[in-house]
């Protein structure tokens, strides 16, 4: 066969792409107009490729044609604009331009304008070398010198160009027909108050952490004198992810002035009583707040519970009041503690606690106001679980658009005298209280795993309303008036699927429709139906779901002119390309696009990568020896939880890595394995040397003895804490509903960068385990 010329492997651009993939040529390389990544081969398949996998929703919008012949070049003109904003701006010549396209670079990526001054060293350092074959060598060095690029200029070019941006934004809003305002509410004295709090602990979190040199020094200084693993570098995001910043600065805050005053850095307000009383307030809010954020998080939950959750919160705001009146504290406990240091070192001084108290009734006023429907509606949302109990009245039912009072109240009446659907309510909650008393269990024992096997409360709700014959059907209208209004609007809807197992060991398919309703309404995602499957194969499911649609009102036509996509996880019989039930719905609807939800792509990217990485199978193979070690023999289980004790060890559940769920569950096994080394150690070691035990048994436990106290074995230990923490935090946010897929790839972009950077800069666990290695001891065990 003829060898393949180079030309045919790398072609040049062509003009189509533009219109086709809005890519432009550049400097040798095709240059995307959406994301402004560069592809160096030039090839139709590598653009293409680009394309269709990070600009999706791109493609969707503006199918192939004039649609997207016209979006491409609205794109190419805004970029040609800003370019030709640029030579506006630098009309002084070749070096102001140059000056401009550099402080322009160093402001798009977020870097100090002190870069500047790098970057034209490393220019001249670069060009030096690069250039040295040709003839106006010294011309490019001189232009290079030249160009000014200091921290001063930066800043003023950046000035210049933010003014320019925002006098384009003011032409073209006083040129635009209508636009849209988006307020938030200004903060009071007691937001300002905690915001100059929280900004002094975030510019010395920066300060030191955000530095590498002061960040090495900082450690160095929290191993000499305690065991804390160091700060948490903030970002700036809301109110309930700070708890924990704040929690570690106040556990750390002897050290960092200690570090401060060594660097000669002056912040009298961490040693000022009044600034302090507030700081110490905020940390013990902040863990509350984050307890109320936790219960309101996850799917599964009705608006019923978060109704109670919401409830309960507000009646502790108000029991917190009092404590901070009183002076009690009970609620309270580095503020506490700090009240009681005070006290200790200045007797008769006095705290201001009222303020504070007064800042929590703010809070709960706030809580009031923002979720003022949950209480006016207390009726209605205890109807969905106690219908066989409540009472609406007509303002009630009014919530419901479309409602008719009179055959409601006869549908109640005929509810609440039949036995049959009384107690079929009654065995509903029942099951409620038997999965609330289950999480209450399973958390108690850090068991997450099996807490997320708990068959879903909503699931149970939905399933129990569906029963009910249609001579109910009133009391089944508000899900009926949500379907009526997509019907009527024509608003686009998505379908998710997803197979589970019932607790009858059934397979069902829940299905759930995702749409909005309104043309400016956030799209919603609610459940449509819960169906038993006879059979798993693709044609029986996909006849499932199309059951259920037409059954709620939806016709083939209609579908086939809002129905916009369907998404769920990889199987082979949901998204198979050639029969699966994505194929089969596409088959019918051609235009919908099928999705692969993102946290099942997370696990089989997680998959692969374990099928190409040596030593994870050992890895993962002493983890498991681990697992059944513990879960198969309470023996082991209470020796091991003895060791715990012994030890002040809290002592978390050993589970699998990388064969169930989400990876979330690796981390917390891994978790396991850190936090509770020094029990395992122990108890190794006991049982190695246990006489009851026989032979084979002692020799296994010194095999594993062994095995744990490799240093290679911990540094493995290490560096799956440290990804398995980045993944299952992704994870966590790609469940989140209201993430979209932008989002999404920006957010995985930076998981990416951060997994790729424990090659040069190795995570905490990584530097534990390399700082075991050196001294040879790790958690007291060598």
């Amino acid at each position: 066969m003829a060898k393949r010329k180079k030309d045919d492997e790398y072609r040049t651009f062509q003009d189509e792409w533009t219109e086709e993939f809005a890519f432009v040529e550049r400097a040798g390389s095709a240059v995307c107009l959406i994301c402004n990544d560069k592809i160096t081969s030039l090839k139709r398949s590598n653009v293409k490729r680009h394309f269709d996998t990070r600009h999706a929703t791109f493609a969707s919008k503006y199918p192939a044609g004039d649609s997207r012949k016209k979006a491409c070049q609205e794109l190419l003109s805004r970029v040609q604009a800003s370019q030709q904003q640029l030579r506006v701006w630098t009309r002084q010549g070749d070096y102001n331009s140059a000056s401009f396209a550099g402080s322009l670079a160093i402001v798009r990526n977020g870097k100090p304008f002190t870069d500047g001054e790098y970057a034209k060293t490393f220019m001249l350092d670069v060009a030096n070398e690069l250039f040295d074959d040709l003839p106006n060598k010294d011309k490019i060095i001189k232009r290079i010198q030249d160009m000014p690029l200091s921290a001063r200029t930066v800043h003023d070019r950046t000035i210049v160009m933010a003014n320019k941006v925002e006098e384009t934004q003011v032409k073209d809003i006083n040129a635009a027909p209508f636009f849209s305002l988006a307020l938030d509410e200004s903060t009071d004295m007691c937001d300002r108050q905690f915001g100059e709090v929280m900004s002094l602990v975030i510019r010395v979190i920066n300060f030191i952490v955000a530095r590498a040199l002061n960040d090495r020094q900082f450690k160095t200084l929290l191993d000499e004198v305690n065991n804390y693993p160091g700060l948490l570098l903030h970002s700036n995001v809301r109110w309930l992810s700070r708890g924990k910043v704040l929690s570690r600065f106040a556990a750390c805050l002897n050290e960092i002035r200690t570090f401060l005053e060594m660097k000669g850095v002056g912040h009298p307000e961490l040693a000022d009583t009044e600034w302090l009383l507030k700081f110490y307030y905020l940390v013990d809010l902040t863990e509350h707040l984050n307890q109320l954020n936790v219960k309101m998080q996850g799917i599964g939950n009705t608006v019923l519970s978060l109704q109670q959750a919401v409830f309960a919160f507000e009646n502790k705001l108000e029991l917190f009041i009092t404590d901070l009146e009183t002076g009690r504290l009970l609620h309270f406990e580095k503020l506490s503690q700090f009240k009681d240091a005070c006290t200790a070192s200045e007797p008769i001084q006095n705290l201001d606690l009222h303020q504070l108290a007064g800042c929590t009734s703010s809070l709960l006023q706030s809580f009031k106001a923002r979720f003022g429907e949950f209480r006016e509606h207390t009726r209605l949302f205890k109807f969905i679980t106690h219908p066989n109990e409540c009472s609406l009245n007509t303002a009630d039912l009014n919530y419901i658009p479309g409602v008719s009072v009179r055959d409601f109240e006869a549908e109640v009446a005929d509810l609440k005298a039949s036995d049959m659907w009384v107690n079929k309510f009654k065995s509903l909650n029942e099951d409620l209280e038997r999965i609330t008393r289950q999480k209450a269990e399973l958390a108690s024992k850090h068991m997450w795993t099996e807490m997320k096997k708990l068959q879903p409360e909503d699931q149970l709700i939905l399933k129990t309303w569906n029963a009910l014959p249609v001579t109910y059907h009133t009391l089944q209208r508000m899900k009926k008036e949500l379907l009526k209004k997509i019907i009527e609007t024509k608003s686009k809807i998505a379908v998710l699927a997803d197979e589970s197992t019932s607790v009858g060991h059934k397979s069902t398919l829940i299905v759930f429709l995702k749409a909005s309703v309104d043309g400016d309404m956030e799209p919603i995602a609610f459940p449509l139906d819960l169906v038993e499957l006879d059979s798993m194969s693709a044609a029986h499911i996909k006849e499932q779901i199309m059951g259920c649609l037409l059954k709620n009102g939806f016709t083939v036509e209609l579908l086939r002119e809002i129905l916009i996509g369907f998404c769920s996880d990889g199987a082979s019989v949901m998204l198979g390309v050639k029969s699966g039930v994505g194929k089969l719905l596409q088959d019918d609807f051609p235009g919908i696009i099928l999705w692969h939800c993102l946290n099942h792509r997370l696990e089989l990217a997680v998959d692969q990568a374990l099928d190409v990485t040596g030593g994870t199978k050992d890895f993962q193979a002493f983890m498991d020896s681990l697992y059944s070690l513990y879960s198969q023999s309470p023996k082991n289980m209470r020796q091991l939880s003895e060791c715990a004790h012994n030890l002040d060890i809290a002592l978390r559940r050993i589970g699998k890595v990388f064969s169930v769920g989400w990876v979330a569950s690796s981390w917390r096994a891994v978790s396991a394995v850190w936090q509770s080394y020094p029990a395992l150690a122990q108890h190794f070691r006991e049982a190695s040397e246990d006489d009851t035990r026989d032979s084979r048994e002692r020799a296994k436990f010194k095999g594993l003895l062994s095995k744990l106290c490799s240093i290679n074995f911990l540094k493995s230990l290490a560096l799956m804490a440290d990804v398995l923490t980045e993944l299952k935090n992704l994870s966590e946010i790609l469940q989140n509903r209201k993430t979209t897929l932008p989002k999404a790839h920006d957010i995985m972009t930076t998981y990416v960068k951060c997994i790729e950077s424990f090659n040069r800069y190795p995570g905490q666990h990584a530097v534990d385990a390399s700082q075991a290695e050196e001294v040879m001891e790790f958690k007291g065990r060598s």
